[in-house]
């Protein structure tokens, strides 16, 4: 979603995506899950149900208190998908492959003003 908010030229671009029923489905359920990363990269999540996905991936510096010291945050510009289960006894696992990640700026969260 990100990707297209960024590629959106003309405010009735952004708007027509606010508008649109996959926008409006995606912020209706926001999904956040926090999960060890493994020495070489890997991580494993459970119980996430079938679906399209976008990946943002936050890094923080671990500190006892809030706000964490440094912070960098990242996207993946590809949508991950979750296939269903095949039953309700299915403990499959899926690799979804390498999963490229984009490190986000402040310049990547403005608009074009055109």
């Amino acid at each position: 979603m990100l990707e297209q908010l960024k590629q959106a030229q003309t405010q009735d671009e952004r708007m027509a995506l606010f508008q649109s029923a996959e926008y409006q489905q995606a912020i209706a359920n926001p999904q956040e899950y926090t999960i060890p990363l493994a020495d070489d990269g890997s991580f494993k999540m459970e119980g996430i149900p079938a679906g399209k996905y976008e990946m943002a991936v936050d890094f923080s510096k671990p500190r006892q208190s809030f706000p964490p010291d440094t912070s960098q945050a990242f996207m993946s510009p590809q949508q991950l998908v979750v296939p269903p289960f095949t039953s309700t006894n299915d403990e499959c696992m899926v690799n979804l492959g390498t999963i490229e990640l984009k490190r986000l700026s402040l310049p990547d969260l403005q608009f074009n003003q055109k």
